[in-house]
């Protein structure tokens, strides 16, 4: 088998799988990263990320094998290191879409998406979990009084990591349907509806405020006159309706027995009813600050943080928590930050940072000449921010499905912003074989 047939039966395993099995993912994975370190060994990859995106990358990695081996628990943590090698598959999803038809590989996703939706409403309804025998169900009915509704999770184990995979996508296809007017655009709305409706179906909150804030990333694509304005209103009034909520004056506005469940769950929040996860960032920058510079270990805090609950629950009247320490901090900056110290906090940041700006310099690079390129350069963005704004909330970017599905966005994103670098490149050249490109004075 060739490098690049190994590659594109990796790539599309990865995806039909993602939506689907955690084991698949693996396999799939180590497939590929084997196939792109051949394929780039053998000098055929087409292209090669700058270096500085690259390095960041490579900080991280360091970042997680320093805070293991200094942690006083390397052995606990060597398990939880070797799990995140998924960092790196940007780097190899890179070549093997230059070796496959990313159409037909999004296509797959969307299929992917809409049965995973599917699946979703049905649980959301029934309650069903058809794929784990009895006594492992996970699905669990929702907590609003009289709801007689369910958490869709799919074939994820929890409702959270279900919305993370799903709103990484929303923006993706948006922007797919708004740049990409092609005959495609019809799939590419139906991906997104169906990863919208996903989200709705799962009742997470922080993955429907991810999708909200990863989508207003693509007001950008408007001139600057029209979207500065837009993003201002979107902000405010975003902060004018998490002000009412913390009052609870929007709740006794709005709230009645016949609302939609969703909305019931959205208007359930405040800082009254969600004071555990308040209590659990406490609890987390309490551990931060005794482990400031490397961390305790990425692993470690499943033992570790239960300590600090216990000073948290003291100060505020022995508050009973909702969940097991293993649940961990719920949100994925204090829990970088407590795992890893401030090295691997910096290096998180630099990392995304560096995906960003590439965003943009291919965005910048393509002007209005390469759509397609230009709709996955804004989809990438959008479905990072978004996972990142969904982590206020949660630990979600350690979670293997949504670590997979950023690995595929960053992934496309580089394969993008390439194929606009060789453009670029091979245009001078295409111009001085062939005079009649060059456009004559006006």
């Amino acid at each position: 088998m060739s490098s690049a047939l190994w590659l594109r039966v990796a790539l599309y395993a990865l995806v039909g799988m993602s939506a689907f099995s955690i084991l698949g993912i693996e396999v799939a994975t180590v497939a590929l990263m084997w196939g792109a370190i051949f394929h780039t060994w053998m000098g055929r990859a087409e292209a090669v990320p700058p270096r500085f995106v690259v390095l960041p990358f490579v900080v991280f990695g360091l970042t997680l094998v320093i805070s293991t081996v200094a942690s006083e628990a390397p052995l606990a943590s060597f398990g939880a290191l070797l799990g995140n090698y998924r960092i790196y598959l940007p780097f190899a999803v890179l070549p093997a879409l230059f070796v496959a038809d990313v159409r037909v590989l999004l296509r797959v996703l969307v299929i992917c998406i809409a049965l995973s939706a599917l699946y979703g409403f049905i649980q959301y309804f029934a309650g069903v979990d058809w794929f784990r025998e009895e006594g492992e169900k996970l699905v669990r009915p929702s907590m609003i009084e009289g709801a007689g509704v369910f958490h869709a999770k799919g074939t994820f184990s929890h409702h959270l990591t279900y919305a993370g995979f799903m709103l990484i996508n929303v923006p993706l296809f948006l922007a797919l349907a708004i740049l990409d007017r092609t005959r495609d655009r019809p799939v590419w709305i139906a991906g997104g509806v169906c990863a919208a409706a996903a989200i709705v179906v799962s009742m997470g909150r922080s993955g429907l405020l991810g999708a909200m804030i990863g989508c207003g990333v693509l007001t950008l694509m408007l001139p600057r006159r029209r979207s500065v304005p837009i993003l201002l209103a979107a902000a405010t009034s975003l902060a004018v309706v998490i002000l009412a909520m913390s009052t609870g004056w929007l709740q006794e506005r709005l709230s009645h027995p016949d609302n939609p469940v969703i909305l019931k769950r959205i208007l359930s929040s405040s800082p009254f009813n969600d004071r555990d996860r308040l209590f659990l960032w406490e609890a987390g920058w309490l551990g931060f600050v005794d482990h400031a510079v490397v961390g305790i270990g990425l692993g470690n805090e499943r033992t570790d943080f239960g300590q600090y609950r216990e000073i948290v629950a003291e100060r505020h009247g022995g508050h009973q928590y909702m969940n097991s320490p293993a649940a961990g901090v719920h949100n994925v900056f204090l829990h970088v930050a407590y795992c890893l110290g401030t090295l691997g906090f910096a290096a998180f940041g630099w990392m995304f940072y560096a995906i960003f700006r590439y965003c943009a310099t291919g965005i910048r690079s393509a002007g209005d000449a390469r759509p397609f390129e230009c709709a996955l350069l804004w989809g990438a963005a959008g479905g990072l921010v978004g996972i990142l704004a969904a982590g206020f909330f949660e630990n979600n970017y350690f979670d293997a499905e949504v670590q997979n599905m950023v690995g595929i966005a960053i992934g496309l994103a580089l394969f993008a912003g390439s194929k606009i670098a060789i453009s670029k490149r091979t245009q001078p050249e295409r111009a001085q074989a062939d005079p009649s490109l060059v456009r004559s004075p006006q």
